[in-house]
């Protein structure tokens, strides 16, 4: 339309002029529909400022639930095997502990000691003491023997009361003592003055061999440790006479009166003899046959009651 409108107003113009207008024309005409398509706006999706886009991802599906109750496993309750206690541990007999002994060596004050043990020691400078502690039980009945050159031995009690060996020689024995009360009990080895050198020492615990005796009985036995005794009982009548002798290697014998006062033999020799004494009450009287220190072997013991 544009092109014929030219013709119209240039018809008077030459044909190679209009042919060459023309095409100016029509290349103008395409040049401005390029720009004015290029000028149009490109429209793009509006977007929301802050909003954030929807994730296109699927969460993943939940896993199925169990409706069932889940079981419970109880666990037996274990069984309980009840356990002994161990017996206490007794002291060796008194054999054993004469068979064996165990040695030990003083190392120091109240140095440890227990029944059956031999303690070897020296007292080196004039006026020393060597101590030996052990744990005694009420009514226990030990002895403690020292070997050493005229030394003093000293048993001590848990309230300080002494026993101590009768005389100073080289064989020091405190015999078959019966332990007052539970504790502490200490040997002291004693040079006693200006006395020094070697010694040893020996504790035992006594076995509490008891028997009863009658009237008319004769009974046989062993003394197999220093410082060992038998005790045979009977029941007596006040104003009864009875006699009691021992056949023995220079053992000594006792009668014992229910107030613990007693009569021995007046004489060490093979045949020891309580001869026709009175009970002075009614109750229970004691023989106590003694091996009197060093001195251990056989014997036989008797008691007759007399008729006056």
């Amino acid at each position: 339309m544009k092109l014929n409108l030219i013709l119209l107003i240039f018809g008077v113009l030459p044909v190679s002029l209009l042919c060459s207008l023309s095409e100016f024309i029509q290349n103008y005409g395409m040049a401005s529909e390029e720009s004015a398509a290029a000028a149009q706006p490109v429209e793009q999706a509006p977007t929301e400022t802050g909003v954030k886009a929807e994730s296109t991802a699927t969460e993943p599906p939940l896993a199925p639930t169990d409706t069932t109750a889940p079981s419970v496993q109880v666990e037996a309750e274990p069984t309980i095997t009840p356990t002994e206690a161990a017996p206490p541990t007794e002291a060796p007999s008194v054999a054993e502990q004469n068979s064996a002994p165990n040695v030990i060596t003083w190392s120091g004050e109240d140095q440890p000691i227990a029944y059956g043990d031999t303690a070897q020691g020296t007292i080196a400078q004039i006026g020393d003491r060597h101590t030996y502690v052990f744990e005694g039980q009420e009514g226990e009945h030990v002895t403690a023997s020292l070997k050493a050159n005229r030394f003093k031995l000293y048993l001590m009690r848990p309230d300080e009361r002494v026993w101590d060996c009768p005389t100073l020689n080289s064989d020091c024995l405190i015999d078959n003592v019966e332990l007052p009360e539970t504790g502490q009990y200490t040997l002291i080895v004693d040079g006693d003055g200006e006395h020094v050198g070697d010694y040893t020492v020996t504790l035992f615990q006594m076995e509490n061999l008891s028997q009863p005796i009658n009237y008319g009985e004769t009974n046989e036995g062993t003394l197999s440790v220093i410082g060992d005794q038998r005790y045979y009982t009977f029941e007596g009548q006040e104003g009864e006479h009875v006699t009691a002798s021992l056949k023995a290697n220079r053992f000594k014998l006792y009668l014992m009166r229910p107030d613990e006062r007693v009569w021995d033999c007046p004489t060490l020799n093979s045949d020891c003899l309580i001869d026709n004494v009175e009970l002075p009450e009614t109750g229970q009287y004691t023989l106590i046959v003694d091996g009197d220190g060093k001195h251990v072997g056989d014997y036989t013991v008797t008691l007759v009651k007399n008729s006056h």
